[in-house]
């Protein structure tokens, strides 16, 4: 059991101070190379995601969303055509994810093309819709990895007797805080800092797009169908389901929907059995079971047991599990960006 930490006011009024000195010296052009990387490791605990940075500080503290800031190209199509003509060009084939290698080039789409329902369902579509997803699964799999990384690093010191710094404490009230944990419980922060099957991921973007032709996949960038409460406040679209509107979000791009639909799973109070069960298959040395976890996720849509039982036939009926073990190639991204005309 990992030893639970005590953070105090004073601590958090301290650390709060320091960091904003640091960004003023940032600002002022005061660069003392120590302080820059004091800076930056702060920057990194203290900043979510949900609260962007300007990009000129950013750039200077060296932070980087690491799917997106370093492309190696970027490819302009007009349509799923040309969607096909991109992947062909980078040589990206949903075989390889399947076999051999495993490896997949680091591809990101950043939404789907207008015409993209027009894909036959029962076979271009679906592999396709699996190719753009799948790397924008494994590239958030690659940023939640990275948490975890780091949150067993600074266990192991506590389990060794050693003190946590500064930057530690408050990067995991950050970590905490997004997560919807508690910073002093580093052992239910491990159960929730942690990556969703492919196989999981898939399918549950398949069943709730209809295979990318839904058209909140389409216009709102939101393959999972995620609700949220409230009237529109030009962040969603309103949609009936049982007689009752319900307000769907929206997101900038494929990846943030990806994110957001991690963070979900990861955090919120009903999926609290997903991440039991995860944390189970981690401690007895098991790979994640998507099939299995997808028996925890009754409370994910209204339809109860009867969208758990979708979700594994498209799970099954596509061979997704093959995709589990599915990694990136070396290399830097690829932005591949649709004309929506």
């Amino acid at each position: 059991m990992a030893e639970r930490m005590s953070i105090s006011g004073g601590e958090r009024l301290l650390a709060g101070v320091m960091f904003l000195l640091l960004m003023a010296g940032v600002l002022l052009g005061e660069t003392n190379p120590l302080a820059l990387s004091l800076g930056a490791n702060l920057g990194r605990g203290l900043l979510s995601r949900e609260a962007p940075m300007p990009a000129s500080l950013a750039s200077a503290l060296g932070i980087f969303d690491a799917a997106l800031s370093r492309p190696d190209a970027t490819l302009r199509i007009a349509d799923s055509a040309g969607l096909a003509a991109a992947f062909q060009e980078l040589g990206y084939h949903l075989d390889q994810a399947a076999c051999c290698t495993r490896e997949v080039p680091r591809v990101i789409l950043s939404r789907l093309p207008a015409d993209f329902p027009s894909l036959a369902a029962s076979g271009p579509r679906k592999t396709k819709f699996l190719e753009v997803l799948l790397p924008l699964v494994i590239a958030i799999n690659e940023e939640i990895l990275a948490e975890r990384g780091r949150l067993l690093e600074i266990r192991a010191h506590l389990e060794a007797g050693e003190s946590v710094t500064l930057d530690e404490r408050y990067w995991l009230m950050r970590l905490a805080e997004r997560y919807g944990g508690d910073a002093e419980a580093l052992d239910d922060l491990l159960a929730r800092v942690d990556v969703i099957p492919p196989s999981l991921a898939l399918a549950q973007a398949a069943v709730e797009s209809g295979w990318g032709s839904s058209v909140y996949a389409l216009a709102d960038n939101a393959p999972f169908g995620q609700y949220m409460p409230g009237a529109s406040d030009g962040q969603g679209v309103s949609a009936a389901r049982n007689g009752a509107f319900l307000h769907i979000r929206s997101f900038p791009e494929l990846l943030d929907a990806v994110r957001a639909y991690a963070r979900n799973l990861d955090s919120h109070p009903a999926y609290r059995g997903f991440r039991a069960v995860r944390a189970k298959e981690r401690q007895a040395g098991q790979a994640l079971d998507g099939d299995k976890l997808a028996a925890t996720l009754s409370r994910y849509s209204s339809r109860g047991s009867g969208y758990v039982r979708d979700l594994r036939r498209v799970m099954r009926a596509n061979a997704l599990k093959q995709f589990d073990a599915a990694r990136f190639a070396d290399g830097a991204p690829t932005l591949v960006l649709p004309d929506r005309g």
